[in-house]
C-alpha cells in the first residue's frame, strides 16, 4: 500500500468517508429509480381504459 507517512490516519479516514458516501448515493439512486418505476407502472395501469 502507499506510504502516507504521518498523514495516514487522515487519508484513510477520508477514503472511508468517501466510500460510505458514494455507496449511500448509489443505494439511494437505486431506491429512487425503483420507486419511480413502480409509480410509473401504477400511473400507466390507471390510464388504460
Amino acid at each position: 500500500m502507499f506510504d502516507y507517512g504521518k498523514y495516514t490516519p487522515y487519508v484513510l479516514t477520508s477514503y472511508g468517508i468517501a466510500a460510505v458516501v458514494i455507496t449511500g448515493l448509489i443505494i439511494w439512486s437505486v431506491m429512487r429509480l425503483s420507486n419511480a418505476r413502480r409509480k410509473l407502472a401504477e400511473a400507466e395501469k390507471d390510464d388504460t381504459p
